[in-house]
């Protein structure tokens, strides 16, 4: 959500986030790098975040801010899942 944002650096259109950038969120313990439209991550890109303590990454597709069509998530436990997402849910 962009009010929890810490920084953004990257395209703009008509005020919004809209292009290529990149949005760090406020813990600092999460950033998305790709391509952004009106605010969201829409596109191709890659999200890193730790969650309990281990790191973990999703490189593909977004849609309207969540892992939606091809990609690659990589579990903190070094799993990892390579297919089809929809609404930020593996599908495959």
């Amino acid at each position: 959500h962009p009010k929890k944002v810490l920084s953004y650096q990257g395209e703009w259109y008509e005020g919004r986030m809209t292009g290529q950038g990149e949005m760090k969120w406020a813990n600092n313990k999460k950033c998305y790098t790709g391509t952004f439209l009106k605010d969201k991550p829409n596109g191709f890109g890659e999200l890193t975040f730790m969650d309990a303590g281990r790191l973990r990454m999703y490189t593909g597709e977004f849609k309207d801010g969540k892992k939606h069509g091809k990609g690659r998530f990589v579990y903190g436990n070094g799993r990892i899942y390579e297919g089809d997402w929809k609404n930020d849910k593996a599908n495959g």
